[in-house]
Formats: C-alpha cells, sequence, structure tokens
C-alpha cells in the first residue's frame, strides 16, 4: 500500500475514533443514570431540563411524602453551580485533525515532486538533455494552478 494511502487510512481512522468518543461524551452527558426507563432510554421526543410547573411538583413532593416547598429548597440547594472561567474553544480539537491533514498534504507533495524528478531525469536521459532543462520546458508549459482555497 502506498504511504498515502497507509497515512490517509491512519487519519481516517483516528477521526472516526475520534467521532465515536465524541458520541459517548455526549451519550454520557445525556443519559442519566443508565437505568431502563431513564430519560434518554424512554421514547418520545426528550424534553430539556427547564423548571418543573406547580403541578409536577406538587406530584413528585406528594409521592416522596413532603411538601412543595421542601422539594424546591432541596432542588435549589443540590443545583450544580454554574462553570466559572473562560469557555473552552469548541474548535480546539480541530487543530489536531487540520495538522494530520496538512502532513498528509506535504507528504503527498514530496512524492509528487520526486516523481517528476525521477520522470525529468528519465526524459533528460533519453533525449540526451539536462534534467533541468527537460523540468524547465515541462514547467514552462504547465496550465496554470488553481489557487489554494482558504477555509
Amino acid at each position: 500500500m502506498p504511504r498515502l494511502q497507509k497515512i490517509t487510512a491512519a487519519v481516517s481512522a483516528i477521526a472516526l475514533i475520534g467521532a465515536g468518543a465524541m458520541s459517548a461524551a455526549q451519550a454520557a452527558t445525556t443519559s442519566g443514570d443508565g437505568a431502563p426507563g431513564s430519560r434518554s432510554e424512554r421514547p418520545g421526543p426528550k424534553r430539556g431540563g427547564g423548571p418543573l410547573s406547580s403541578a409536577r411538583l406538587a406530584a413528585i413532593a406528594g409521592t416522596l411524602g413532603v411538601t412543595s416547598a421542601q422539594l424546591k429548597a432541596a432542588l435549589d440547594a443540590s443545583r450544580p453551580a454554574r462553570p466559572t472561567g473562560a469557555r473552552p474553544d469548541p474548535g480546539a480539537g480541530m487543530a489536531t485533525v487540520k495538522a494530520a491533514f496538512d502532513k498528509i498534504h506535504a507528504a503527498h507533495e514530496a512524492d509528487h515532486s520526486a516523481r517528476d524528478a525521477a520522470m525529468y531525469a528519465a526524459v533528460a536521459e533519453k533525449l540526451g538533455l539536462s534534467a533541468d532543462a527537460v523540468k524547465a520546458a515541462f514547467e514552462a508549459n504547465r496550465p496554470a494552478r488553481r489557487a489554494p482555497r482558504t477555509p
């Protein structure tokens, strides 16, 4: 298998593993306790973690044998603190992927240059010319390259 294909396969595998890890992390944060019947395993639409209605609060309090005020106070006291500090950059993980693709691109360019140099040398030998003259002739007659895309 050529080097470029090996590198491409490796980067693809890394990207798939990363996507799987992100999916697992997402599932872990939304699955609750993982017990059967938890919110993530119940059929139907999922609802956000908004405030409970007073009727639902009263029903839960009645099931627990406490007052609605006691349940509300317990819920308020157990609410986790909001995160402080700077928010993490959501695109920070993409720098690793971009670096991997940059490395693949550099390897591809190196392979391409080596192939061209070998071809120029072979053609130069057959024609009795210098490899530099053959390279210059090919490059002078090469179609213009498209401008690289910028992200």
